[in-house]
C-alpha cells in the first residue's frame, strides 16, 4: 500500500518539528528475518523506495482510522536499540 510516513522519534526521543513535517513516500513492506543462532524470526516493517533504509523492528499497530495508521516498534542506531513510532497516511 502506498503511504506517506512521518517518523516521530529520533534516537528514541520524541521529535517536534517546526515548520512543515518531513515525510517519506513509498510502499510499506512487512518481512520476517531469521534471528542468528535462534529458531525464530523477527517482523520488520520497511518503506520501499526509502533511500535512508529506515526499518521498524517488531512493529505494533497502535492506531488505524480515517486513512491513517500509527506503528510503534524499535529501531537500531549505532549499535543501540531505540523506541520508534511511524505515522502513516494513505497516499492515493
Amino acid at each position: 500500500m502506498k503511504v506517506k510516513v512521518t517518523i516521530l522519534r529520533e534516537a528514541g526521543a520524541r521529535s517536534y518539528h517546526r515548520g512543515p513535517l518531513q515525510y517519506i513516500k513509498g510502499e510499506l513492506d512487512l518481512k520476517h528475518y531469521a534471528v542468528p543462532d535462534q529458531r525464530r524470526t523477527i517482523p520488520v516493517l520497511r518503506i520501499l523506495g526509502d533511500s535512508a533504509n529506515n526499518q521498524l523492528f517488531e512493529p505494533k499497530l497502535i492506531y488505524a482510522c480515517a486513512g491513517k495508521m500509527k506503528f510503534s516498534g524499535l529501531e537500531r542506531c549505532d549499535r543501540a536499540w531505540h523506541a520508534q513510532e511511524w505515522s502513516c497516511e494513505f497516499d492515493y
